[in-house]
């Protein structure tokens, strides 16, 4: 807490030297530091208003935009930045900006006033010159420091913390100013898709113990002789004793290795080993030789925590889908329904009909408390009563041993299937056109959300049944400190593509969510 009330505060701060500095400099009549004030805007604003593919128009790009200095084209959000704060020079802009069309690419202009805005503005005025063609509030779109210090009031420590280095880099140093020689580049804090991991520092091992022949005979043409030993192991659980199974466990060279106590009778494991081999071992000491990593046991310990993963989110509705090695989410029997009223092709022609559409939330806290919709069965709009297809969110988790710790690698991914496991026929497709719309930043959140789920729900086993509970999951692994990379540094803006033929039936994404990363002035 005391963190983030000192970072936010310090935020404060700057922004105040930062206007105190423009004030300085208008005074003097040095315009300058204007020109220099918009390229120190775009990575803050970038931040604060969610809006990676903000410009500096002025010096990126060829064209003369008359009225505007910043804009981020996908978003349609465009920026004057000025130290004069008079209504006369918002008019002028106004009427610029109309007179030029711009309204049409960018619906939304914000002034951003450098130094201080005035206390009120002739709102009537205003309105007559925009005339209703983009919508113009003064409440919102006309900003000065003040506005940014409410605004970062609201971020939590790792936003704010990428916001106030910024800030630092340019007007933190009290012999600093922003036409020093010597200036810092900025740094910010860098999140790898890695989170922290623990397990007991105790696995047990024994030697398997069953009668293959025994159990596939009484599988009665179930089972197979060639058939893998842990799917004869299964039948013989599930169907032969009639006891639950779970998949905590994995077998290396006809010894059984797991972190469940192989001594308690509770579990199945007990049916299936020689109980006079039960050996518990140092977890490290499996995996290592002399104090060197073993690979070909480091592999097996690996899949072991996979199995491990799999049966502790087994009973968190996450479901291990192998043949594409992705955890998906799949109903949990709380789904809300929701209807919408979407365009489709019928005999020709663009009918509305009406979509069905049961969606699985789960809560979590990014910036605030919001709903996340993790899994959504469509319904055939002809036959409400009929599953159309699945749309959930998955993942993929691979564990990484680096400098003798333990993380899990999380990959944020979508699945479609058509029976809420296997995969459907347009999955391709349906998953190519949906990543097309994903941004770092909403894969970001994907990531942030699963790792919330999994520190937060995917921690209890067997809800109760067992009070083991090997695999824990910790905070996101990152570092400070990294130079700034600026979006178009790396990922270059696409060129605008030519607009293909529109789908029969297009479907919004998730318009019930709440998002954390939601701008909160555009």
């Amino acid at each position: 807490m005391g963190n983030l009330l000192h970072t936010r505060g310090r935020i404060t701060e700057l922004l105040g030297i930062f206007a105190y500095q423009a004030k300085a400099y208008s005074a003097s009549g040095n315009t300058d530091f204007n020109k220099v004030s918009e390229d120190v805007l775009v990575p803050l604003f970038r931040l604060i208003f969610n809006l990676p593919d903000l410009k500096n128009l002025n010096t990126e790009t060829k064209t003369n935009f008359p009225a505007i200095d910043l804009a981020d084209a996908k978003a349609g959000v465009a920026f004057q930045v000025t130290a004069t704060s008079d209504s006369q020079k918002i008019k002028d802009t106004l009427k610029t900006f109309v007179e030029n069309g711009l309204y049409q690419q960018y619906p939304r202009l914000a002034f951003y006033i450098i130094t201080e805005k005035k206390d009120s503005y002739p709102e009537k005025a205003f309105a007559d010159i925009v005339q209703g063609k983009f919508e113009f509030n003064i409440g919102t779109d006309i900003i000065d420091y003040r506005d940014l210090v409410k605004i970062c009031n609201q971020f939590q420590l790792d936003r704010a913390s990428k916001i106030k280095r910024i800030l630092e880099a340019n007007f933190g140093r009290g012999d600093y100013s922003v036409f020093s020689e010597k200036q810092t580049e900025p740094f910010e804090e860098v999140h790898l898709n890695l989170i922290d991991v623990s397990f007991p520092d105790k696995l047990y091992t024994a030697n398997l113990l069953i009668d293959r022949d025994e159990i596939i005979e009484n599988a009665r043409g179930a089972l197979k002789k060639n058939d893998p030993t842990r799917a004869i192991i299964r039948h013989y659980i599930i169907d032969q004793l009639k006891l639950d199974f779970f998949s905590g466990w994995h077998l290396y060279k006809n010894q059984l290795i797991t972190f469940h106590n192989l001594h308690d009778d509770n579990t199945f494991l007990s049916k299936i080993i020689d109980e006079g081999s039960i050996e518990p071992i140092k977890t490290e000491s499996f995996y290592t030789v002399n104090g060197k990593i073993d690979e070909d046991k480091e592999r097996v310990f690996k899949t072991l925590l996979r199995k491990i993963l799999q049966e502790q989110l087994y009973q968190q509705n996450v479901e291990w889908q192998f043949e594409e090695g992705l955890f998906i989410f799949i109903e949990n029997g709380n789904e809300r329904k929701t209807k919408k009223t979407v365009k489709r092709k019928k005999d020709g022609e663009v009918v509305e009909a009406e979509l069905t559409i049961y969606k699985r939330f789960e809560t979590w806290i990014g910036e605030k408390e919001s709903n996340r919709a993790v899994l959504e069965r469509f319904m055939k709009m002809d036959s409400p009563d009929d599953v159309w297809y699945y749309k959930h969110r998955a993942f993929e988790a691979r564990f990484k041993h680096i400098s003798n710790k333990w993380f899990l690698l999380i990959l944020p991914d979508w699945f479609f299937s058509y029976d809420c496991f296997h995969k459907s026929r347009f999955h391709a497709d349906d998953l190519k056109w949906l990543k097309r719309k994903s941004n770092t930043g909403i894969v970001f959140t994907d990531f942030r959300f699963i790792q919330f789920f999994l520190k937060n729900r995917g921690n209890d086993l067997l809800q109760g049944k067992n009070t083991n509970r090997p695999l824990r999951f910790g905070d996101i692994v990152s570092f400070e400190n990294a130079p700034f990379l600026y979006d178009e540094a790396w990922n270059p803006p696409e060129q605008k593509k030519k607009r293909g033929k529109k789908k029969a039936v297009e479907v919004a994404e998730e318009a019930t969510e709440e998002s954390d990363e939601q701008d909160l002035l555009f």
